[in-house]
């Protein structure tokens, strides 16, 4: 072991709350699935309760809120986990960093709130936003430590009880509230619910003193690395939110909540596989960096399965889009199956692109991240407009599927060339699995097509 892996056991001894990556990633599928699941059966039910109309006006308003999230703590819960020292020296300062973070950062929103309604062509939207955008105040005030805290100790069982709550909470609120005739409110106010019930249950199992403080030098240190991250995560959120401002802008509100279903299908095999992997990988990543570990040996092995979890979820959703939604969702939502092919794609390139992110956050390359969302987003945001012109949600999804295939995916294999992770067993590996799921879902389009017959 290096003289820095004995230096910083000394400084910040293991927990006997820590448990090991392998146990945490098994823990995080758990509560992914729940998580998941949960989101899955909820939107079955809003969709039989609510219109695409007000899905649409909530989409433009989550996505703002989303991107906002990102940015609220300015990635100073990434910081935490990377934390090199004692957590508790640290934390009084990044809640203290978070808090101040989020009030600015509501404030900015609860003023561009009209503006970004009408871009969307979405008036009612300006409430809803203003409303929606105090979960800012919740991520920033209270989930911020305690979350780190978890991730950091890979306390993952005990994140199983935190979605859980959430899910439980979201769900019963929010389909009272929509049965009971309240429309898009009842997603606004099941939204804060539960994201209440998430940071309340995040402290209490974290048992992290609610102190603030400022130490200049902490602060320093975390904003170093973390302010870069957040800039990076700012334009990732972007790229996952700005086609709906141009769906919204082109093709109105209704288009935008039947794209909204169609997104969400599509992003299955990232949150289930995807945010699973990613809940454990910055604090695995950097413990070995640390200690001079070979980090590209366990980017390989996450790699690998992130393709073998979530291939298979793509080649469906590419072979059978809509059937998928029909069968789901009722055929109101079915003509955003046309976007549905490529943007399974799009979720393939996303699950690398967001492991590699990890990956350079934990060996200190943030300003890499930011470089490459930057001209992913000005790409998307040229691309989108004209697929949207051209063939509308059809050609937004060829429009993400381009970049993300065409122009994305090769940048991000030779940055990871660079840092020793993609070589060329890898790439016969995953080739293999992908021609295995091309089989599987040509078959399944075989079967169903015949069945149709």
């Amino acid at each position: 072991m290096s003289r820095e892996g004995v230096e910083r056991q000394q400084d910040d001894p293991p927990s006997d709350e820590t448990v090991s990556p392998r146990t945490a990633l098994k823990w995080s599928l758990v509560a992914q699935m729940c998580a998941r699941a949960g989101q899955f059966g909820l939107g079955l039910v809003l969709a039989r309760l609510l219109t695409p109309q007000q899905y649409g006006t909530y989409t433009v308003a989550l996505g703002f809120f989303l991107i906002l999230l990102t940015v609220d703590d300015f990635g100073l819960s990434k910081g935490l986990v990377r934390w090199p020292g004692r957590f508790d020296e640290a934390a009084a300062t990044g809640r203290t960093l978070g808090l101040c973070s989020g009030i600015a950062i509501y404030g900015a929103a609860f003023g561009l709130a009209p503006v970004i309604a009408d871009i969307t062509s979405t008036p009612g939207a300006t409430p809803v936003i203003r409303v929606l955008c105090l979960g800012v105040l919740l991520d920033s005030a209270m989930q911020i430590v305690p979350g780190a805290s978890l991730q950091r100790a890979l306390r993952q069982d005990l994140w199983v009880v935190v979605e859980l709550s959430r899910i439980i909470v979201l769900a019963s609120v929010t389909i009272s509230l929509a049965w009971a005739g309240w429309g898009v409110w009842s997603l606004v106010w099941g939204s804060l619910a539960g994201q209440c019930a998430l940071s309340l249950v995040t402290t209490l199992l974290a048992k992290v003193p609610m102190r603030y403080g400022f130490d200049r030098r902490i602060a320093t240190e975390l904003l170093r690395v973390s302010a870069p991250y957040s800039l990076a995560a700012l334009v990732s959120a972007a790229l996952l939110n700005v086609d709906y401002l141009v769906i919204g802008h082109q093709l109105g509100t209704v288009a935008v909540g039947v794209y909204l279903i169609a997104f969400n299908v599509s992003s299955w095999p990232t949150n289930l596989v995807g945010q699973a992997v990613r809940a454990v990988s910055i604090r695995s990543f950097s413990e070995i960096e640390q200690q001079g570990g070979d980090v590209g040996e366990r980017a390989r092995r996450a790699l690998l399965l992130l393709f073998g979890g979530a291939l298979p979820f793509a080649a469906v959703l590419i072979a059978i889009p809509e059937l998928t939604i029909r069968t789901l969702y009722g055929s109101q939502w079915v003509s955003g199956a046309s976007a549905l092919h490529f943007l399974a794609l799009l979720s393939i390139v996303r699950l690398i692109d967001g492991l590699t992110d990890d990956l350079f956050f934990a060996c200190g390359h943030s300003g890499w991240i930011l470089a490459k969302n930057v001209v992913w987003v000005v790409l998307l945001i040229v691309a989108l407009n004209i697929g949207a012109s051209v063939d509308r949600l059809r050609g937004v999804g060829i429009g993400h599927a381009a970049v993300a295939v065409g122009v994305v995916l090769p940048v991000v294999c030779v940055l990871l060339a660079r840092l020793g992770v993609w070589r060329r067993e890898l790439f016969s590996l995953a080739a293999a699995m992908s021609v295995a799921a091309a089989v599987a879902g040509g078959g399944c389009w075989f079967v169903v097509r015949h069945v149709s017959a």
